[in-house]
């Protein structure tokens, strides 16, 4: 049985509105989200408390860095780097400029280890410490449990509603997200993105508190460069 072209022309725009581009890693601490797409891993690393904020990105921009190993685990070359809160523009190409650090990723197995030659703003101390080695004792290290496909991470570059589907209706709800937060997209579906958010609060007991729905994709913005999705 042949199908009409209207018919495939659906079933296509169907599977490119879900299609997902990579899988997202999840560990044990709520904190570090990471994404892998075409070998390279980008995402992000947040902690709040009531004085202090440990954000920052990071992204690996050469697919070969992957190929170093030191004792035992790859080593995959990073840059990390904050956002532009001042003026909430948060593209690539508006981030501080001071904010830029590189550092290394390090993988054995399920254990990954985030190092970075300088302390991002804001961590250190009680909230993250990410100048340290694999051997090192004071090492913070992450479990990667499972993987999901996912599309990518973006950031909220404007107070956004999340919002239920119903149909092909988009029902508003109470829940928003501030300038800043990150998410993870997992599907797309025309205007809206279907996405996943993890409470940063450390100091609150909805610390890692996952929350998802729909919210427009317009207020979505890739901070990472263009080549990195």
């Amino acid at each position: 049985m042949s199908l009409s072209k209207s018919v495939i022309l659906l079933l296509l725009t169907i599977l490119s509105n879900y299609a997902s581009a990579g899988n997202l890693i999840i560990f044990d601490d709520p904190g570090v989200v990471a994404y892998e797409s075409g070998g390279r891993v980008s995402g992000f690393y947040r902690e709040d408390d009531d004085r202090r904020s440990c954000y920052f990105l990071f992204y690996q921009d050469d697919e070969k860095s992957s190929n170093e190993l030191m004792d035992g685990y790859s080593r995959q070359k990073i840059n990390t780097f904050g956002l532009n809160y001042e003026e909430n523009r948060f593209a690539f190409d508006d981030r501080p400029g001071n904010s830029d650090i590189s550092g290394y990723i390090y993988k054995k197995d399920s254990a990954w280890v985030i190092s970075t030659d300088e302390e991002p703003g804001g961590c250190g101390f009680e909230v993250g410490g990410f100048m340290h080695l694999p051997q090192d004792q004071s090492t913070n290290t992450y479990t990667a449990k499972k993987s999901i496909p996912a599309i990518g991470v973006r950031v909220v570059n404007k107070k956004t509603y999340f919002y239920d589907k119903s149909g092909e209706d988009f029902a508003r709800r109470s829940g928003y997200l501030t300038p800043g937060d990150a998410v993870v997209i997992l599907q797309q579906n025309g205007a809206f993105s279907f996405v996943r958010f993890s409470d940063p609060r450390s100091d609150k007991a909805t610390y890692g508190k996952l929350t998802t729905g729909w919210m427009r994709s317009i207020d979505l913005v890739n901070p990472f460069p263009l080549a990195i999705k």
